[in-house]
């Protein structure tokens, strides 16, 4: 949508993170991963007994299946907050 608002196609060969640069408008994937953090800083502080930080601190048990796994959900929110700890 952006570029299609500068008027460039692909042929222009512009970045896409020139173009976003053009209009001050941030990555969504950078937007996705603030709003998770504040949606597990927001569990965090709840009481021990709530249902969403249950789930939050919850273990599994069982095998996985073959193939390759998915990123774990913990797993990727520990490493958005040292990324994002090391920005700052």
């Amino acid at each position: 949508m952006l570029r299609w608002i500068l008027g460039l196609t692909s042929r222009d060969r512009k970045r896409n993170d020139n173009i976003r640069h053009i209009f001050g408008v941030a990555c969504v994937a950078d937007k996705v991963q603030k709003a998770r953090l504040r949606w597990v800083g927001r569990v965090q502080w709840r009481e021990e007994d709530d249902c969403a930080k249950r789930i939050l601190k919850a273990n599994v048990c069982g095998q996985r299946s073959t193939g390759r796994q998915k990123e774990m959900k913990r797993r990727r929110q520990i490493c958005n907050i040292k990324k994002l700890a090391a920005q700052l």
